[in-house]
């Protein structure tokens, strides 16, 4: 019988071992799931970061600086086109030389000396195809 509760005992024994094994095994995998969350967190984060200061450079870097002559707010389509004629080296020269070759006609208005500007329809439909390809934005202009 004593050695019944010998063999009894060390079988006890080496399944606790055993299982503390297994323990160890599966918090070090949670461990370095838990790390491999917090890198990829962090890593999101700084990227997020980077995107959100090279939208911001570009808006900076976009941003119309004649101040005599600004585009009212209402016109999206006039200030697409300053943006897209703004744009260094993102479009083809092919397309910038289009953009500078068309010439935009121009109304004088009674109640200020500032020329109003209207944009034909081809460059608003060139500017909707760039905006798509470009950004995946479908852009309607009033």
């Amino acid at each position: 019988m004593a050695e019944l509760l010998v063999r009894t005992s060390l079988n006890e024994w080496a399944a606790q071992q055993e299982m503390a094994e297994q323990e160890k095994e599966v918090m070090a995998r949670i461990r370095d799931a838990s790390n491999a969350r917090k890198m990829l967190r962090d890593v999101l984060i700084e990227s997020k970061k980077k995107a959100e200061d090279a939208m911001n450079d570009r808006k900076n870097r976009y941003e119309i600086e004649d101040s005599a002559d600004p585009l009212p707010a209402t016109q999206p389509a006039a200030l697409a086109l300053a943006l897209v004629t703004a744009c260094d080296g993102v479009y083809s020269e092919d397309g910038q030389e289009m953009i500078q070759k068309t010439e935009l006609p121009t109304t004088k208005t009674s109640q200020s000396s500032n020329e109003e500007r209207v944009v034909p329809f081809n460059i608003m439909t060139t500017i909707q195809k760039a905006l798509h390809d470009s950004l995946g934005l479908d852009v309607e202009f009033d």
